[in-house]
C-alpha cells in the first residue's frame, strides 16, 4: 500500500551514497535488459548463528531481560531531568510548588510499573484506580503510590532538558530532540541482544497520537490511522523489533533517492553481508533498491508497482485475464514475477525462482508463497503490543513515543525471554501476560507510598517526608487572596453549617496551600500528617 507520496524523503540516520562501479551515482535499470527467459537463481546459504545474544544466567528474571534492553541508567536519566524540569516550572511561576517533593530512580521505576499495569488492568478514567468504590479500585496501584503523587510526577515527568533543544530555524534542529537520547539507548541494545533468524520484514507502524504535530501521519489502512509513523525492521517469525526509525517529514536536505529506498537501506544496514532475506511491500520496492541490496550481500522480496523505473515495458501493459496466469521477467538475479489471483499481483525478487507450488488446491508462484509467509513480522510486534497499552494517550507528542518504546522493549523482552534457557524450566502455560505481570511486580518491588485521603501527599517513606511535613516552622496560617474556600478538614469530617452548607474559611496553610479554618482545623489537619 502505498502510504505517502514518493517525493518524500525520510527523516533519518542516513547511509552514504551508493554508487555504481563506474562511480557515478546509482541508476535506474534499462528496460531492453530484461528477458522473459528465466533461469534458476543462485541463493546463498544463511550460516549466521541466530537466537538470544546475552550472558544471563538461567535463573535470571524478566526484570533482568528487561534491563538488558532498558538500563537502569535511563531511570536514573528520567529522574534527574523530571525534577529538572520541576524547578525550572516553579521558576518560570515565580513561586514553588509546595506539593513537589523531587523524584528518585526508586519512585519513577514504581510510576512506570503503574503505568504497565494500567495496560494490563485497564479502566476508562485513571482516577478510577483509586476509587472507593471497591469494584473499580485497583488495590495494587493504590497501594503502590497515592494519586494526588502520581498525578504530580505526571505534571513534571520528562525525558531531556528543554535548554538544549535548537530553535527549528537552525538547520541542525532535531524534531525528535526531546525522546532521541532514549531512542539510541534502545535501539543499540535491540540490535546487540538478539541474532535474527535470515527472514526479515520492513514495514510502518504507528504511534497513536491525535493531537497537533506537524509531522503527524495519517495511514486510513491502518488500525491506528493517526499518529506518528514508526519505519520497522523487525524477524519475521517472531515480531522482534531490530531496528526503528520515526518519520518526522521531508527532510531539508533532499535526498537523491525515494523515501523507500532511504528507509530500507537505512534500517537494514547493520545486517549487511549476513545473507539476510529483507521482505517489505510496494511503497519501498525499485529495482535500483533490490539491485543495491543484492550488492550488499542481503536479498529481498517485495510487492511493486509495475510502473516503477527501471521495470520492463511490456510488463506495464500485462492485463492477466485468467486466474492462475502467470508471466516471469529477469534481469539478472532480479525476478518480477505476475500473477492473477482474485486481482493481479506483481513481485520482484532476488532471493526466488520462477517455480510454481501447490498451495490450498492451487499453484501459486514461489515468490507469491514466500512474501506471505514472512512479510508479517512488523505486524506482529504491533499486534504483541497492542494487547497491553503502556501509559495514556497525551497532548504531548513525546510521551505517546515513550508509552512506545517502552512497550516495544517489553515485547522485545519477553520474546528474548522465551527462547532463553530457564532453571527451573518455564511452566507450560507462562505466557506474554504472566511476563508482564512479574515484570510490573519486580519494577515496583518494595516501593509503596500507601492510599493517602484526597488532597495530600503520600509518604513513600517517612525519613524522605518527615521533615517538610512535621517542621512547625514551615506551616504558617495566612489568609486566603480572593474569595473564601472550603475548609479541607471540615470538608474530610463531613461538618457543615447550620444551613447545611459547606464550611469555607478565608485562611490557608502556607506551605501545604490548603485552605483550613484558623484554630482546630489547622492543627487537627497538621497533627494528622505522616
Amino acid at each position: 500500500m502505498e502510504s505517502e507520496s514518493d517525493e518524500n524523503v525520510f527523516d533519518g540516520i542516513w547511509p552514504e551514497e551508493l554508487t555504481s562501479p563506474s562511480g557515478s551515482k546509482a541508476e535506474g535499470h534499462q528496460e531492453g535488459d530484461w528477458t522473459t527467459t528465466v533461469n534458476d537463481i543462485h541463493v546463498p546459504s544463511f550460516t549466521e548463528s541466530i537466537g538470544p545474544n546475552h550472558q544471563l544466567p538461567n535463573t535470571a528474571s524478566p526484570l533482568d531481560y528487561f534491563s538488558l534492553l532498558w538500563p537502569d541508567t535511563v531511570f536514573d536519566t528520567i529522574a534527574e531531568e523530571t525534577n529538572r524540569y520541576a524547578m525550572q516550572c516553579q521558576e518560570k511561576a515565580g513561586k514553588m510548588d509546595s506539593f513537589w517533593i523531587p523524584t528518585d530512580a526508586h519512585e519513577i521505576k514504581a510510576f512506570l510499573a503503574i503505568n504497565i499495569m494500567m495496560g494490563i488492568k485497564q479502566l476508562p478514567r485513571i482516577s478510577l484506580y483509586w476509587s472507593q468504590d471497591t469494584a473499580l479500585r485497583c488495590p495494587w496501584v493504590s497501594s503502590a503510590m497515592s494519586r494526588d503523587r502520581f498525578w504530580k510526577i505526571n505534571q513534571y515527568l520528562h525525558l531531556r532538558d528543554n535548554t538544549g533543544a535548537l530553535d527549528k530555524s537552525d538547520p541542525n534542529h532535531d524534531p525528535l530532540y526531546k525522546v532521541r537520547a532514549l531512542m539510541e539507548v534502545v535501539r543499540c541494545h535491540f540490535g546487540q541482544c538478539h541474532r535474527p533468524n535470515r527472514d526479515l520484514s520492513v514495514d510502518e507502524g504507528m504511534v497513536a497520537y491525535k493531537g497537533r504535530l506537524y509531522f503527524k501521519q495519517y495511514a486510513p489502512a491502518k488500525p491506528t490511522k493517526w499518529g506518528l509513523k514508526v519505519w520497522m525492521l523487525c524477524e519475521a517469525e517472531t515480531g522482534y523489533c531490530l531496528n526503528f526509525n520515526i518519520y518526522t517529514g521531508r527532510r531539508r536536505v533532499t535526498s537523491q533517492n525515494s523515501v523507500g529506498y532511504d528507509v530500507v537501506m537505512d534500517l537494514c544496514r547493520p545486517y549487511f553481508h549476513r545473507n539476510h532475506h529483507i521482505y517489505f511491500d510496494r511503497f519501498f520496492t525499485y529495482p535500483v533498491l533490490m539491485e543495491h541490496l543484492e550488492k550488499s550481500g542481503t536479498k529481498a522480496c517485495a510487492t511493486t508497482h509495475l510502473n516503477r523505473k527501471g521495470l520492463p515495458a511490456e510488463a506495464k501493459k500485462i492485463k492477466l485475464k485468467k486466474q492462475g496466469d502467470v508471466r516471469f521477467f529477469q534481469k539478472g538475479s532480479l525476478l518480477l514475477t505476475i500473477w492473477k489471483d482474485k486481482r493481479q499481483v506483481a513481485l520482484l525478487s532476488t532471493n526466488q525462482n520462477s517455480k510454481m507450488i501447490g498451495c490450498s488446491g492451487t499453484l501459486k508462484p514461489q515468490a507469491v508463497i514466500e512474501y506471505n509467509k514472512y512479510m508479517g513480522g512488523v505486524d506482529i510486534s504491533d499486534q504483541m503490543r497492542s494487547y497491553y497499552p503502556v501509559g495514556r494517550p497525551s497532548k504531548k507528542w513525546w510521551r505517546c513515543v515513550l508509552w512506545y518504546l517502552m512497550n516495544i522493549t517489553i515485547v522485545n523482552a519477553w520474546l528474548i525471554f522465551k527462547r532463553s534457557p530457564h532453571d527451573p524450566p518455564l511452566p507450560s502455560r507462562y505466557d506474554h501476560l504472566n511476563f508482564r505481570t512479574t515484570l510490573v511486580k519486580m519494577l515496583r518491588g518494595d516501593y509503596s507510598a500507601g492510599a493517602s485521603r484526597k488532597g495530600r501527599l503520600a509518604s513513600s517513606s517517612e525519613t524522605r517526608y518527615q521533615a517538610a511535613f512535621c517542621n512547625p516552622s514551615v506551616h504558617n496560617i495566612v489568609k486566603v487572596e480572593g474569595r473564601k474556600k472550603v475548609c479541607r478538614e471540615c470538608s474530610r469530617n463531613k461538618r457543615k453549617t447550620v444551613s447545611g452548607r459547606s464550611v469555607e474559611t478565608s485562611f490557608k496553610c502556607e506551605f501545604c496551600e490548603v485552605p483550613l479554618c484558623r484554630v482546630s482545623c489547622f492543627r487537627d489537619y497538621h497533627q494528622s500528617l505522616p
